[in-house]
C-alpha cells in the first residue's frame, strides 16, 4: 500500500477505536501530536493515560491529538479526549518512519511521538513516548 503525505503528514486511513475512519492528514492546519503507544496493555495504557491530562493543553496551542495503539480492543475505554486509533498491520507505523530523521532510532515496541506544525511540516520526533510536558515545551517554544 502507498502512502501519500498531504503537507508532510502521512494521508493514511486509520480505523477509529470509537468506529469509523481517521487520516492523520485531515488534521493539517493544525498543529498535530501522534502518539504511538508502546506494544503491550500496561505500557499503552499508562502512555494514554499521561496524555489524557495534557490533551486539554494541547488544545490551548490549536494542537490536536491522536493516539494510535497497535490492535483494536487492546486498550480498556480511553479517559483521553482525543482521536484514538489502531495499527493492526504496522502501515501507520511505517509511513510515520520515513518522516522522521534518518539517524533517529525508533521501535515499535517502544513507541515514539510526533509533533507536526500547522503547515504539516514535523516540528519534532521523539523516539518512544515523549512526556506531554516536553512536547508543550515545543509547542510554546513554536508559538514564540
Amino acid at each position: 500500500m502507498r502512502t501519500e503525505l498531504k503537507f508532510g503528514i502521512p494521508d493514511l486511513e486509520l480505523p477509529r477505536l470509537s468506529g469509523g475512519k481517521v487520516s492523520p492528514a485531515a488534521f493539517a492546519g493544525h498543529a498535530l501530536v501522534v502518539l504511538f503507544c508502546p506494544r503491550g496493555r500496561a505500557a499503552e495504557t499508562a502512555a494514554l493515560d499521561q496524555y489524557a491530562t495534557a490533551a486539554c493543553e494541547f488544545s490551548g496551542y490549536d494542537a490536536w491529538l491522536l493516539t494510535v495503539i497497535e490492535q483494536d480492543g487492546v486498550s480498556p475505554e480511553p479517559k483521553c479526549p482525543c482521536a484514538i486509533v489502531y495499527d493492526p498491520h504496522g502501515t501507520a507505523w511505517e509511513a510515520f518512519q520515513k518522516v522522521a530523521e534518518p539517524d533517529l532510532k525508533l521501535d515499535r515496541d517502544q513507541g515514539a511521538t510526533f509533533l507536526f506544525a500547522r503547515g504539516g511540516s514535523l516540528h519534532h520526533a521523539w523516539a518512544g513516548v515523549a512526556s506531554p510536558e516536553l512536547v508543550i515545551q515545543s509547542l510554546a517554544r513554536r508559538e514564540a
